[in-house]
């Protein structure tokens, strides 16, 4: 409840926030949401480009923790778009197909707008750079489709190599006992060993030749890709220790 003279101004200045307003479409049903309340011409549309960058820009300035809180932000977004691709491809026979595949787009799209998100605010922040390395890689296995399981991307992109040697370990047992196919423990199988080997973990003789033997179009592009992605992070790591080094010699 408000005096009526301020609700014009209400409705023309609201702002979305949180995690869940990374969601594809959230302004939109937001907006359509609000047209029940107010007359159209009182409502401001949302900025869907400004608006996470911002919330990014604003805490990857802070000290070690709003890095922390970054980070959690991140992979609580990040988490929640492949929980959604994963319900996408399970619940793939009940809906229609077109729809299916323009939610996935827009899914995809949203996990890129993440990274383009952390590309800016890690430039030149060797802390930031170092920190979100894995997610950035993680994020472009998931767009280049070099990576089609989410929970092999969430593991990846929160560096638990302990979980995905753990998965591995289950899709074997899985195969044996015959509830997996030779073809899904193979996709699945390169991309955990493609996660370890780009987290630095040592692979066995045995896991490099599988992976040689087994790697897909779609991987050897993002092999080409990420390792683009892992200079540029270690040139921005040298230019920004650089800076720091002129920064204290004044």
């Amino acid at each position: 409840k408000c005096d009526v003279d301020i609700r014009k101004d209400l409705y023309g200045n609201i702002v979305l926030s949180g995690g869940t307003t990374i969601f594809p479409g959230i302004a939109d049903r937001m907006q359509k949401e609000l047209v029940n309340l107010a007359p159209p011409p009182t409502l401001r549309p949302p900025s869907p480009v400004t608006r996470p960058s911002f919330c990014f820009f604003v805490m990857s300035v802070r000290g070690q923790d709003e890095t922390q809180r970054l980070r959690k932000n991140v992979e609580e977004q990040l988490s929640r778009l492949l929980e959604q691709l994963q319900d996408l491809d399970d619940y793939a026979e009940e809906l229609d197909e077109d729809e299916r595949v323009e939610m996935k787009k827009e899914t995809l799209e949203a996990i890129q707008e993440i990274e383009h998100n952390l590309e800016k605010v890690t430039s030149g922040n060797m802390t930031l750079v170092s920190e979100f390395g894995a997610i950035q890689l993680a994020i472009q296995a998931a767009v280049s489709s070099a990576f089609k399981t989410p929970e092999v991307i969430r593991m990846f992109a929160t560096k638990n190599s302990g979980q995905l040697r753990s998965r591995l370990a289950g899709l074997n047992r899985d195969r044996k006992l015959g509830k997996l196919s030779q073809d899904a423990l193979n996709s699945q199988t390169v991309e955990i060993l493609s996660a370890l080997k780009k987290l630095g973990e040592e692979l066995s003789p045995e896991e490099d030749s599988f992976l040689s033997s087994n790697m897909t179009e779609s991987m050897a592009a993002f092999e080409g890709a990420s390792a683009d992605i892992a200079r540029s992070m270690q040139e921005n790591l040298l230019n920004a220790a650089a800076s720091s080094v002129k920064r204290a010699q004044k």
